[in-house]
């Protein structure tokens, strides 16, 4: 396979993003993101913190860095053969990938329209959790707007207004 990048637009921008050449960073972003591999997660977290909220790698990456926390996990340790429990955190969920609901046409473009769905919908969960039903329905529609302006399946389209529904 062959893979096009857009080169940064500077200097500074390099720096940060060569960071996600890194096997383990490149391993949790292939994976959707780690509740533990956390000096991936601190690489993460400064390249966005580097390139800026705007940045659509931002956006990719506030993704990426987000969707472990929408569920709890049982994790089995390495060495010690014991069971941890890695407890959900709606609000930092919903915290965080709030700016991805105010732009959703560069988070849909930027992330993939089967991901950005797959983002929104646990925003939305999230939001309904921390109790912000209305930033919750607005999440879906705005997702809706974007699936309607790029002409994706009526089903798709259908199983969104159910749940837009469904949370009024």
């Amino acid at each position: 396979m062959q893979i096009w990048i857009k080169p940064p637009e500077n200097y500074d921008m390099m720096v940060g993003i060569s960071e996600l050449f890194n096997a383990r960073v490149g391993r949790v972003i292939y994976f959707g993101g780690s509740c533990l591999m956390q000096d991936a997660n601190d690489k993460i977290d400064w390249v966005c913190k580097k390139l800026g909220p705007e940045h659509p790698a931002s956006m990719n990456l506030a993704s990426v860095r987000t969707m472990p926390m929408a569920h709890s996990y049982k994790v089995l340790g390495a060495e010690d053969d014991k069971i941890m429990l890695l407890k959900s955190e709606p609000g930092k969920v919903e915290r965080e990938l709030a700016p991805l609901v105010d732009d959703p046409e560069s988070a849909a473009d930027t992330i993939d329209h089967i991901n950005f769905r797959k983002v929104m919908d646990t925003y939305s969960d999230c939001a309904v959790k921390v109790r912000k039903k209305t930033q919750a329905v607005k999440a879906q529609r705005n997702m809706l707007g974007v699936f309607k302006k790029h002409r994706v399946i009526k089903p798709v389209m259908t199983s969104i207004e159910k749940r837009i529904k469904k949370m009024q």
